[in-house]
């Protein structure tokens, strides 16, 4: 039996297509070498030569305990802890983890003054996120019952 090199710029492999240490300069992620890190959700440990994963909820970061941007919708970055956190269960989006702190509400919450609240409709109403209670007629012709995406004719 033959031993087959490594692929380029992998010192060390398990096989032909598994990297588990590469040249200086060229970091090692999911086993294969890499001219750099890929930008978003990785940072580069110059120590080990590899790309490591940024830490939950982080886009970018620039090392385990430094987040510089969340990932979308659903997180918010902590000021202080460099961290990425998830919004609380009533917020779409927000800019902290206390209920006052919403950029929007998930269906079928009303946001008003950065929070989020659960109304009740009357019969013949749905609730709009943003302008709260409004009636079916308004988006439905001739509807007397409906939910946002749909309308009992009558």
């Amino acid at each position: 039996m033959k031993c087959k090199p490594c692929s380029t710029h992998c010192q060390t492999c398990a096989n032909a297509s598994y990297c588990t240490l590469c040249d200086t300069g060229f970091p090692l992620y999911q086993a294969q070498c890499l001219t750099s890190c890929p930008v978003q959700s990785t940072y580069l440990d110059v120590a080990n030569n590899k790309c490591i994963d940024c830490p939950a909820g982080c886009l970018t970061c620039t090392s385990s305990i430094n987040c510089q941007s969340c990932v979308s919708i659903g997180y918010y970055l902590d000021a202080q802890l460099h961290l990425c956190f998830k919004c609380n269960q009533y917020c779409k989006g927000c800019f902290g983890p206390a209920q006052n702190q919403c950029l929007d509400c998930n269906y079928p919450l009303y946001f008003s003054n950065n929070q989020c609240f659960n109304i009740s409709c009357p019969y013949g109403q749905y609730i709009d996120s943003h302008l709260g209670c409004q009636d079916c007629k308004n988006i439905f012709t001739n509807s007397l019952t409906c939910t946002i995406n749909q309308a009992t004719l009558c």
